[in-house]
């Protein structure tokens, strides 16, 4: 079943209850969400993730962003075979997770 991205103003929406008045540099947020993909899960993930560590978005983003050429780099050269996957989409699900996973170690 394709599950269609969120628009900006759903994905700022979601990230603000996520955040509650935290979230007051809206560039920044579109930027993090544009890394996000807009997708609800990694939005999730990402905003627990910052909450956790008591960090702001900027410094969540700029984390994110060093995994493209840092362990996750491993996995996302993987070849995964799926059908259903759409030629081109990347992996912000899998980075999340990668940075979630770190942590719990």
């Amino acid at each position: 079943m394709p599950v269609e991205v969120m628009g900006i103003e759903d994905s700022m929406s979601l990230l603000e209850k996520k955040f509650g008045e935290g979230v007051t540099d809206k560039k920044v947020v579109i930027d993090m969400l544009n890394e996000l993909e807009y997708l609800p899960l990694v939005i999730v993930q990402a905003a627990s993730y910052i909450r956790q560590k008591s960090w702001i978005i900027p410094q969540y983003l700029q984390y994110y962003k060093e995994k493209d050429s840092d362990m996750a780099l491993r996995f996302l050269l993987y070849e995964f075979k799926d059908k259903a996957r759409i030629d081109g989409v990347t992996n912000a699900v899998l980075k999340t997770w990668i940075i979630t996973f770190e942590q719990v170690e």
